[in-house]
C-alpha cells in the first residue's frame, strides 16, 4: 500500500490537480469501527465519538499534496473546538516522517492519530489526502480525495449540516 500511496501523491504534487477518484468508504455508508490513540493519549474511535460529527483527515508528513490542507484542517479544528459536538482528528498514515514534531513545528492542534496504519486500514484507504466527515449516527455523510481550496469549504458546510440538532 505504501508504495502505491506514495505514487499517487508523487502524481498529484506533478499534476497539481484534484483527483476525481474517492478513497474509502462512499457517502452514505456506515463508517467502520476503529480504535487507536490519538497524540495526547485519548481514544480515538467511533464509540468514544458517539453523538459527533467526525472529520478524518487522512494524510503523511512524506504526502506533498497533503500538507496545503493542514492550515484549513487546524481552522476548522478551531472553528467547532468549543462546540462539544464536532471532532477533527488528522490520522498519520505510515511510519515515515515525524507526525509529532510537524504539528509542533506548525502550531497544530487537532488531535492525530500517529500511526493510523489500522484505521487507514479498516477505512480501506488507497490514495492520501482523503477527508471523510461521519454523521453523529456513524454514517458517511462526505468523502473526498485530494485536496483544493474548496474543498475546505465543502468540509466545513458538511460538518454545520450535521451537526446535533441540525440533522
Amino acid at each position: 500500500m505504501q508504495s502505491r500511496l506514495t505514487m499517487i501523491a508523487a502524481v498529484g504534487l506533478l499534476t497539481g490537480s484534484l483527483t476525481a477518484c474517492h478513497s474509502g468508504p462512499p457517502v452514505g455508508a456506515r463508517a467502520p469501527a476503529f480504535s487507536a490513540y490519538d497524540d495526547r493519549g485519548a481514544e480515538a474511535s467511533l464509540a468514544a465519538y458517539e453523538g459527533k460529527v467526525v472529520v478524518l483527515d487522512f494524510w503523511a508528513t512524506w504526502c506533498a499534496p497533503c500538507l496545503p490542507a493542514s492550515p484549513s484542517i487546524q481552522a476548522l479544528h478551531e472553528r467547532f473546538a468549543g462546540s462539544g459536538d464536532v471532532v477533527v482528528l488528522g490520522v498519520h498514515y505510515d511510519d515515515r516522517g515525524d507526525p509529532a514534531a510537524y504539528m509542533v513545528e506548525h502550531g497544530y492542534t487537532f488531535p492525530v492519530v500517529l500511526d493510523g496504519t489500522e484505521v487507514v486500514e479498516a477505512f480501506g484507504i488507497s490514495q492520501i489526502p482523503t477527508f471523510l466527515v461521519i454523521d453523529r449516527h456513524g454514517t458517511v455523510v462526505y468523502s473526498q480525495t485530494g485536496f483544493a481550496p474548496s474543498v475546505a469549504q465543502a468540509i466545513a458546510d458538511a460538518v454545520s449540516e450535521h451537526r446535533s440538532g441540525e440533522s
